[in-house]
């Protein structure tokens, strides 16, 4: 029996590929594939959060769900006790797996491990994402998350994934059979990342993956307005110490500024500064030479940094270029609609 297992990276698209293998789960079957979705909670923690370090608090946004990092393992050994059943009862020819936090384990060997004790053979794919298309993303999403200004990451200390990271799972999966490809509409097939999985998949088992009905977009960034703003509400917002209620209408906000068909056509973060660019570029240069000749020789490359760098005046101009990038999205207009929806009443 053959696993493909899908591991990220995060922010590549892997929430809508998840819900979208989520909703084709009858049409898969009927195709000898077995798409594993948790009966309940997170999908992405869902196998992954076996491997997690118990030691670390869980975050905010989860708290509702598990008090505990213990209460949240057990509830992810019991997934992969379901996944199991499952697959010793009916045997599927492929099974497909998804989590973008597969990739970032500290120790890949025991998720492999346990993928042995199931499956005769393990194929993976796995979708990273250009540093700099990222980092306006890991932004957005870091705002989300609670972080004050002082908090987010600068260009210059932005650190990129490292290739050890993906080199550890090229090591682990079955020898040939993992696709590593960049996440970039201009090099996915048919543009979005549901058709050119399936592509992977039709190359991997030799036939075709229908999977037809694809969900709306989810897991959207905020318009770059409503991500200023929200930054300013984070000055008076401590995470760790939030309760499950203002956890709760934090969320409400943050959802209905995504809905919101007004702020959807405003401009979302985009790092349009050129010497943050080149900054990010810089120091992931490494990685972006490494996946350039390892992966993408037959794709889309990565552009590489300029052979100069203005690096500017040290870390306290790389906050204020940043501060100036963020609040450049917040126009009157913009913020008043942001406002406006934020205290809307439910």
């Amino acid at each position: 029996m053959l696993a493909i297992v899908h591991i990220g990276a995060p922010k590549a698209g892997s929430t809508a590929l998840q819900e979208t293998l989520r909703a084709n789960r009858g049409r898969l079957w009927s195709q000898g594939i077995f798409a594993f979705a948790p009966q309940w909670g997170p999908f992405d923690r869902a196998l992954s959060a076996r491997f997690a370090n118990q030691n670390e608090p869980v975050i905010p946004n989860l708290r509702d769900k598990f008090a505990t990092p213990a209460a949240m393992h057990r509830w992810s050994m019991r997934n992969w006790q379901d996944l199991e059943r499952r697959v010793h009862k009916n045997r599927p020819e492929v099974t497909i797996l998804s989590s973008e936090h597969f990739l970032d384990l500290a120790e890949p060997e025991a998720l492999y491990g346990a993928l042995r004790t199931i499956f005769d053979e393990i194929a993976v794919i796995c979708y990273l994402r250009d540093p700099v298309a990222l980092y306006p993303s890991k932004i957005n999403q870091q705002i989300r998350d609670g972080l004050r200004l002082s908090q987010l990451e600068t260009p210059d200390a932005f650190a990129y994934r490292p290739a050890s990271r993906i080199e550890a799972h090229v090591r682990l999966a079955d020898a040939g059979r993992i696709a590593v490809r960049n996440f970039d509409r201009a090099n996915l097939t048919g543009g979005d990342i549901v058709r050119d999985f399936c592509q992977r998949c039709e190359a991997i088992i030799g036939r075709p993956v229908g999977m037809p009905r694809v969900p709306e977009q989810s897991n959207e960034s905020l318009c770059g307005a409503a991500s200023a703003w929200l930054l300013g509400v984070n000055e008076t917002f401590v995470p760790a110490y939030a309760s499950l209620e203002t956890i709760a209408a934090r969320r409400g906000v943050i959802m209905r500024l995504r809905a919101d068909p007004v702020l959807a056509e405003y401009p979302r973060l985009k790092l349009d500064d050129a010497r943050m660019a080149q900054c990010i570029r810089r120091n992931a240069a490494p990685v972006i030479a490494h996946h350039n000749s390892a992966y993408f020789t037959d794709q889309k490359q990565w552009p590489e940094a300029a052979a100069t760098v203005d690096h500017g005046g040290g870390p306290e101009d790389a906050r204020a270029r940043m501060r100036d990038w963020l609040w450049s999205y917040a126009d009157p207009q913009a913020l008043r609609r942001v406002i406006e929806v934020a205290t809307a009443e439910r």
